[in-house]
C-alpha cells in the first residue's frame, strides 16, 4: 500500500513527459537496480523501482483499447498457450523455474537472490515472464458476472488492504503448526486453502471497503484529473 502510493506520487510528477520515454526510463532503471546493494526492503524501495514499471503501463492503457485486444480470438489463444506453457516449465522445470521467486518478489538486490552470477538480463527475463502471464490472466478472465466472484474481484485492493490483520491473529494462535499436527499429509494445506477462502470472503464485506475508499477518493481538481 505504501509502494502503491509512492507510484502514484511518481506517475504525478511525470504525468507531462512522453508515457513511452517515462515507461522505457523506469524499465532501464528496474532492470539495473539490482547491483546495488543498498536497494534493499528497507521502506519497500526495491519494490517500489522494481515494479513501476507495471504502475505505468496500468497507467498509460485504456480499459476500453485493452478489452478491444483482448477480445480477439487469436490472442485469447495465444493467452490460453502462455499459461499451458507456464504450467508445464513449472511442473516438469521446477527447480529451473524455481530461482526466479526471490527475483518475481522485486525485494532482494542481485547478489542476494541465490542466482549465480545473476544480472541484469535475470532481471529482464523476470520482467518478460511477468508480463506475459498478467496479460494473459487479464484476457482469459471472464467479462461476464459471476456473482460472488465478480464481487470479491471488485473488492480485491480492499481484501489485500486488511489481510495482514487475520493473518497476524491466526499466527498468534498458533493454528497453522495445530492444523499441521492433527491432520494428516497434504490435508493441513488444503484445509488452509479454505481458511483462506473464507477470510477473503469475509473480508470482502462492503462496510470493510469504506475506509480505503475515503482514502483513495480524488480530492481535488487536479487529482480528479490526473489520468
Amino acid at each position: 500500500m505504501f509502494a502503491l502510493a509512492v507510484w502514484y506520487a511518481i506517475a504525478w510528477l511525470f504525468r507531462t513527459h512522453n508515457r513511452l520515454s517515462v515507461l522505457v526510463l523506469v524499465l532501464l532503471v528496474g532492470t539495473f537496480a539490482g547491483y546495488d546493494a543498498m536497494i534493499g526492503d528497507f521502506l519497500y524501495l526495491s519494490r517500489i523501482i522494481v515494479f513501476f514499471p507495471f504502475f505505468w503501463i496500468g497507467y498509460m492503457l485504456t480499459p476500453q483499447r485493452f478489452a478491444e485486444v483482448a477480445s480477439r480470438r487469436w490472442v485469447r489463444v495465444g493467452a490460453a498457450l502462455i499459461m499451458v506453457v507456464a504450467a508445464g516449465a513449472c511442473v516438469f522445470f521446477t527447480f529451473d523455474v524455481l530461482p526466479l521467486r526471490f527475483l518475481f518478489s522485486g525485494r532482494l538486490p542481485f547478489d542476494e537472490t541465490g542466482i549465480v552470477g545473476a544480472a541484469w538480463y535475470h532481471r529482464l527475463l523476470a520482467y518478460t515472464i511477468q508480463v506475459l502471464m498478467s496479460f494473459a490472466v487479464l484476457v482469459l478472465i471472464p467479462r461476464r458476472n459471476m456473482g460472488l466472484m465478480t464481487t470479491l474481484g471488485a473488492r480485491s485492493l480492499q481484501i489485500y488492504f486488511w489481510h495482514f490483520v487475520p493473518i497476524m491473529i491466526l499466527r498468534a494462535l498458533g493454528l497453522f503448526p495445530w492444523l499441521a499436527s492433527i491432520l494428516p499429509g497434504v490435508t493441513w494445506q488444503i484445509m488452509l486453502v479454505l481458511i483462506a477462502a473464507a477470510v477473503s470472503v469475509a473480508l470482502g464485506w462492503k462496510p470493510l471497503g469504506a475506509p480505503l475508499t475515503w482514502i483513495t477518493l480524488p480530492r481535488s481538481r487536479t487529482a480528479r484529473n490526473f489520468r
